[in-house]
């Protein structure tokens, strides 16, 4: 079975908007509070369910009059649940990946910390459980370059 849409929805940015999608024990939330657009990562079965938050807007990115601003969101789960991925105007955006305990989004703003993921920083690798050809090998499973040989004439 491939990724699975959770949620579709044309929203304007600059309008208050919650969008809260659960797929098993974790929760993917998208908020607009009317200046930016922030996505959290929750897991239900924690007394503490946040697990980190990632940028994906700010308003002002937008067209000036606020009738002319939308965009569209997609809320995406991998095929095993363990990882959300959203899109805004079919663009990644930004993923959570809760088995690697990774969190990464296109502004790579906040910067990381409470310790859930070591950085935000953008790395298409790390979308692999939606495109499994991004997977980067580990480094034992690397074949090293042939070495050039040197010859002296």
């Amino acid at each position: 079975m491939p990724a699975s849409l959770l949620v579709s929805r044309t929203i304007h940015p600059g309008e208050e908007t919650v969008i809260d999608v659960t797929s098993g024990m974790y929760s993917v939330v998208f908020k607009d509070n009317g200046e930016t657009g922030y996505v959290y990562a929750l897991d239900n079965g924690r007394p503490q369910p946040v697990l980190d938050a990632l940028h994906i807007y700010n308003v002002e990115q937008f067209e000036k009059a606020p009738s002319k601003r939308r965009a569209d969101i997609e809320i995406w789960a991998s095929e095993d649940g363990l990882a959300a991925l959203v899109k805004l105007n079919g663009r990644d955006e930004a993923y959570f990946d809760f088995a690697d305990r990774r969190s990464v989004c296109r502004s790579c703003f906040p910067r990381a910390v409470g310790g859930y993921t070591q950085s935000h920083d953008w790395d298409d690798s790390a979308l692999y459980r939606f495109y499994p050809e991004r997977k980067q090998q580990p480094a034992s499973e690397k074949k090293a370059a042939p070495k050039k040989r040197v010859t002296k004439e």
